[in-house]
């Protein structure tokens, strides 16, 4: 995702991880010089998403380097062994919801102040469709952890929509939503004509968000 927002021409670009990130400060440079765009300010930080003192530094730092923050992209996620309830590690287990919802959590809370000050104020949540399935693949955390994050970002768009912040959630893929959805999940790995041409149904509807029909 760096490396398009760099070919689309953003002016500042931040990429946090706990791996080394060379490789991709580089590959955003690279991405900003073949599509003839100014090279973007880029800053490659060590963090730690489960890490509140590590979220919050990153959150000053970005603060005290950048002019503001219009969009910010969570990619983070954890998948624990695959056994069922009696055979999984109670800590592997419990780590899934860790990374995929209490880091999710401290993002935003350290990143919302800033981001309300102005911008397009868009939150992104690369989440999965696991969080719709009930199978025996033996992954409860993780198929819990990410409905759980649906529902984060729904009370997201609940509390700061009117402020202009859009959250929404997508599944791993090649995809892309407007800003005609908030608090949303979509899966469309494939066909993104197909997905724009329900756009209207999906806003009349108030479609792409987890409910309870009786």
């Amino acid at each position: 995702m760096a490396i398009s927002y760099a070919r689309a021409g953003a002016s500042y670009i931040a990429v946090g991880a706990h791996c080394d990130l060379t490789p991709v400060t580089a590959a955003v440079k690279k991405a900003a010089q073949d599509a003839e765009r100014k090279p973007p300010r880029v800053l490659s930080i060590s963090l730690d998403i489960n890490s509140t003192t590590s979220i919050d530094n990153t959150a000053a730092l970005i603060q005290a380097s950048f002019e503001g923050i219009d969009i910010i992209v969570m990619d983070s996620g954890a998948l624990e062994e695959a056994k069922a309830t009696v055979e999984s590690n109670m800590d592997k287990w419990w780590d899934s919801w860790t990374t995929n919802l209490r880091g999710p959590y401290l993002v935003a809370r350290a990143f919302l102040p800033m981001m309300l000050k102005g911008g397009d104020k868009t939150i992104v949540f690369v989440a999965s469709a696991a969080a719709h399935c009930v199978h025996t693949y033996e992954m409860s955390a993780y198929g819990t952890s990410m409905l759980a994050q649906l529902r984060f970002a729904a009370f997201l768009a609940a509390e700061y929509g009117d402020e202009g912040v859009l959250p929404f959630c997508i599944h791993l893929g090649d995809l892309a939503t407007g800003a005609w959805a908030d608090g949303v999940s979509a899966e469309h790995e494939n066909n993104m004509p197909q997905l724009m041409a329900l756009k209207k149904e999906i806003v009349k509807e108030d479609g792409l968000k987890v409910r309870l029909v009786v």
